[in-house]
């Protein structure tokens, strides 16, 4: 059985574009270190249609071994980052998206073939996809929090953001739909809001070119309208997060699957990676920064 993911510090739910845009606006704070799962997947008897897995990571867990796991495109988006943390965070996102992958499918994570193809330029930055594969992919990131959801069930969308300061009323009133019933009254619940919205624009594959204000969010949460037509078959959850996020997740299935939410320390530092580790420098981080707490 996993331990508790973000420790003894309990969380208020409010809810990776806006997170991109945030973090260039105010410094990341200092966390509480995750606690670590005892091992990966461990959930894979229950039939697969029927879960969706969702694993955290800290910036401070990423090692030189996990730059391994990059393919040739990756490795040339990541070069694309200005900033080392952004490096570091694709980076993260990418190999936990292998390492989660594989321990569903059973293979290890240099055999998985994660595929992005932007369906409009074709670009190797669309969502990620499996070809062959009977799963759906989601990644974020914010701050020093990197998460993967990964699932049979349907497409899914995963967003985490951070608490910063910036105009919330203002992006409320461009973000709420009309005749949504639940108005926006803090800066917790713009968060909730935006990460709701978020997921479901990341599931259906539309991203920000759907406005949020043509996503209406009802109790729950439920999806209550999608771009003015009925809606899509939508599960939303809100997801625990440390003091300072908000998470959401959204997949599109006709039956809710259980959300499973942990800590991707038991990922992240399987066998093969570990000896890779050892061997190199130090247990150094991507970027050439000691990793921290190790």
């Amino acid at each position: 059985m996993s331990r508790p993911l973000f420790g003894s510090h309990s969380a208020t739910i409010v809810g990776p574009a806006l997170a991109v845009r945030i973090s260039e606006i105010a410094e990341t704070p200092e966390l509480p270190p995750t606690t670590q799962s005892e091992g990966p997947c461990h959930h894979s008897r229950m039939r697969p249609e029927k879960l969706c897995g969702v694993w955290w990571a800290r910036l401070a867990e990423l090692r030189a071994a996990h730059l391994e796991l990059l393919d040739t495109d990756e490795r040339r988006r990541r070069a694309g980052f200005a900033r080392a943390a952004d490096r570091d965070r694709f980076t993260l996102g990418a190999a936990l998206l292998r390492l989660a992958a594989g321990a569903h499918l059973g293979i290890p994570a240099r055999r998985v073939p994660v595929r992005r193809r932007c369906p409009h330029c074709r670009g190797p930055h669309g969502r990620p996809t499996l070809p062959g594969e009977p799963l759906h992919l989601s990644v974020t990131h914010a701050g020093d929090l990197v998460g993967v959801a990964v699932t049979a069930a349907g497409p899914v969308g995963l967003d985490v953001e951070q608490e910063v300061e910036l105009d919330w009323r203002r992006l409320a009133r461009r973000i709420q739909a009309p005749g949504e019933a639940d108005p926006i009254r803090s800066r917790a619940g713009f968060l909730r809001c935006w990460t709701r919205k978020e997921s479901v624009l990341k599931a259906t594959g539309d991203g920000l070119r759907v406005p949020m204000s043509e996503v209406a969010i009802g109790p729950g949460p439920t999806l209550l309208r999608y771009r003015s037509r009925v809606r899509p078959p939508a599960h939303l959850t809100d997801l625990p997060a440390p003091p300072g996020y908000a998470a959401a997740l959204t997949v599109l299935a006709p039956a809710p699957p259980r959300v499973t939410a942990e800590a991707a320390g038991g990922l992240l530092i399987d066998r093969a990676i570990c000896e890779k580790t050892r061997v190199r420098e130090g247990r150094r981080m991507v970027t050439g920064h000691p990793a921290g707490g190790g």
